[in-house]
């Protein structure tokens, strides 16, 4: 009994290089999954970037905010458009209400300039219900604008 297979129809004969191609299949499978996760880690980056952005236009808007609150008498000095002023120079030696809202919009503005590219910050005057509209707008990393805009009453 001859239990030999033919040559012809052997299995290893058409067998050979499935090995490599099934390599090379995986090799470009991994590649093209490689590929999306970079993708996705280049966006998480400037995501994260914008969101930072944002975080430090909310916290300077609040600390405006604050100042103007700490600064009551003097609310009408705090009205700005994006003029940092002059520093008034009496911080060690004591300042009138206004002087303090001055040295406030200068260190504000001058912030907000060094902390976000092409930061604008304004400060409106109050409406006919009093409330002061205190903005902060900067260009993104991508050249769009985004901004923070917050009222705040005495």
């Amino acid at each position: 009994m001859n239990t030999r297979i033919p040559y012809p129809l052997h299995p290893l004969r058409y067998a050979r290089g499935s090995s490599l191609m099934e390599v090379l299949i995986t090799v470009l499978v991994m590649a093209i999954g490689l590929m999306g996760v970079a993708q996705m880690q280049i966006s998480g980056v400037r995501n994260q970037s914008d969101a930072f952005q944002r975080s430090i236009a909310i916290q300077q808007v609040n600390d405006m905010m604050e100042r103007m609150r700490a600064n009551t008498p003097a609310v009408a000095s705090y009205v700005t458009a994006n003029a940092a002023g002059a520093n008034p120079g009496c911080i060690t030696a004591g300042c009138t209400a206004q002087q303090v809202a001055q040295f406030d919009v200068y260190t504000w503005v001058t912030d907000n300039g060094q902390l976000l590219p092409s930061a604008v910050s304004t400060v409106t005057a109050a409406d006919a219900s009093g409330r002061h509209t205190i903005s902060l707008a900067w260009t993104r990393r991508d050249g769009s604008n985004d901004q923070v805009t917050m009222t705040w009453s005495p």
